[in-house]
């Protein structure tokens, strides 16, 4: 079969999401399906087995040993792997989603909060809490002044490149929105991994949804804690400024951004208690949640 030129992806393991699209589109051509299944995706991933090894050198999204330690490889031969991958515009089937939730979490219960995401939930109403109940501090400066995420609703989103206002880099993605609105404030973007929630994207849609003198990295890091909790996580890790995947993807960035990225990691990942590793060069902030 003739694969045909791939079209640009923009954002994370570009490469290899745009071998899944041109494999997408060549595999409906041929069998019309409305709802992917676990045997189409089997036969969709055969066809890009081969870019696993030749797209997104600098950010590989399964040869993480190589470069982006802190996150657990998959094994390009299991399907179910390149499910986070595909375009939420394409349904898949619910088994095919809870293949890939049974592929990286084995506790059943977990998963099924895990789907909560795929299903694109209201995280409070799926989770029983209410946004008012989760306070953080205000900022750096004014650590000991509480503010509470009240005026503040979250919903759960999965996938890879999707995403209208802000384009997730991670497979699971808490989107904050102001109370009342459809007003994408700002998300949280996630793996979770041997019970463990890493933290990869803080982005937000507008500055006006952030209240001012607040401090967006603690805000999100207060969101992630929570649903880190009512996932049953044991830890939650953070990336620093020195290793985060924004810069294995585009390494042009890092002279600009470090800094806003050490406020935005490193200084929220401080406040709110967590321990980093003493190796600088491979540092990771932890924090555990038992």
């Amino acid at each position: 079969m003739k694969v045909k030129s791939l079209p640009k992806c923009e954002g994370r393991f570009s490469g290899l999401r745009g071998a899944l699209s041109v494999a997408l589109e060549t595999y409906l051509e041929i069998i019309p399906n409305k709802k992917l299944t676990e045997d189409s995706l089997i036969e969709i991933a055969e066809l890009v087995q081969q870019d696993t090894h030749t797209t997104d050198l600098n950010d590989p999204y399964f040869d993480t040993n190589r470069i982006d330690k802190f996150r657990k490889s998959h094994n390009p031969n299991d399907s179910f792997s390149y499910v986070p991958l595909l375009s939420r515009k394409q349904p898949l089937s619910d088994r095919v989603y809870e293949g890939y939730l049974q592929m990286i979490c084995p506790d059943e219960d977990k998963q099924k909060k895990l789907m909560h995401f795929v299903n694109e939930s209201s995280l409070g109403k799926a989770f029983d809490f209410k946004t008012k109940d989760i306070t953080i501090p205000k900022s750096a400066n004014e650590p000991e002044t509480r503010v509470s995420l009240g005026n503040y609703y979250l919903k759960g989103n999965f996938g890879i490149g999707n995403g209208d206002k802000i384009r997730s880099d991670t497979p699971f993605n808490i989107d904050v929105y102001e109370v009342g609105t459809d007003i994408l404030a700002f998300t949280v973007g996630f793996w979770y991994q041997d019970n463990s929630m890493l933290v990869s994207q803080i982005q937000a849609a507008s500055q006006k949804s952030i209240p001012e003198g607040c401090h967006l990295g603690i805000m999100a890091l207060g969101v992630a804690e929570k649903v880190a909790r009512e996932l049953g996580a044991k830890t939650i890790q953070v990336y620093s400024k020195k290793n985060h995947p924004l810069f294995l993807q585009d390494p042009d960035k890092k002279a600009r951004l470090c800094e806003t990225f050490a406020c935005l990691y490193d200084k929220s990942a401080r406040v709110m208690g967590y321990d980093g590793s003493r190796d600088s060069r491979n540092k990771i902030w932890t924090k555990n949640l038992n």
